[in-house]
């Protein structure tokens, strides 16, 4: 399940001032970002740290995300909350769900949505929409504690979860920005975090997800974490 992650003030309806860059302050991006975009990045972990405002686990991930642009999240979610989540989802498919999903079609838009019971879910590129508006049990995986602690360091701000897709065989799409696809009124690069759990118990699956968390830093997109139960 992949989710895109901001700041409350970032997805409310309405148009704030966006003030520019301290002058002193500089970025590996021209678009600015969060205080883990900075040159000094490290340096202001450190100083975190001193101040034991973060725990060493939590600084370590952090340190990890500035040189790498993702992060993964080990053992975030339980089995058991993904279970939940799974049988839940699976009796959606069957009938009687308000959920949507989005699939491959031929022309010029190249998708479409469906009721969820109307879908080929195996088949790729098909993502089903918002399951947590539909779906109770999955909430504990997308604000699991581990989750939301990382990413309220990383924002130093409230933060929302406001778009979800649910893949059974991945996207298969090109490497792509999803800035593109998704409005702010911030600029999105600056803002958003994308994450994506990891609802299986093979290794290599979790693995083979990891390949495709690309570094994102240098052109601020984007940014990703990855949460698995297995590692």
């Amino acid at each position: 399940m992949t989710m895109k992650f901001g700041r409350l003030c970032s997805v409310m309806y309405r148009e704030p001032k966006i003030a520019a860059p301290a002058s002193n302050v500089t970025f590996y991006s021209q678009f600015g970002g969060l205080w883990t975009d900075q040159l000094n990045a490290t340096d202001l972990l450190q100083r975190k740290i001193s101040q034991r405002s973060v725990t060493m686990e939590l600084a370590s991930q952090i340190e990890f995300f500035i040189q790498n642009g993702y992060v993964i999240l080990k053992q975030a979610v339980s089995p058991a909350e993904i279970d939940s989540y799974l049988l839940q989802f699976r009796n959606a498919t069957r009938g009687g769900s308000a959920l949507l999903a989005s699939v491959p079609i031929a022309g010029p838009q190249d998708k479409g949505i469906v009721a969820l019971e109307h879908a080929d879910i195996n088949l790729p590129l098909t993502k089903v929409l918002d399951t947590y508006q539909h779906l109770s049990s999955a909430h504990p995986l997308i604000f699991a504690e581990k989750i939301r602690t990382f990413l309220r360091e990383v924002f130093e701000d409230s933060i929302v979860a406001f778009q979800g897709l649910h893949f059974e065989k991945g996207s298969t799409q090109a490497i792509h920005q999803d800035t593109a696809y998704v409005v702010l009124n911030e600029p999105p690069g600056k803002q958003t975090f994308g994450s994506r759990t990891t609802a299986t118990t093979s290794a290599d699956s979790a693995f083979n997800r990891r390949n495709i968390a690309l570094p994102t830093k240098p052109v601020a997109p984007v940014s990703k974490i990855l949460i698995s139960p297995t590692l």
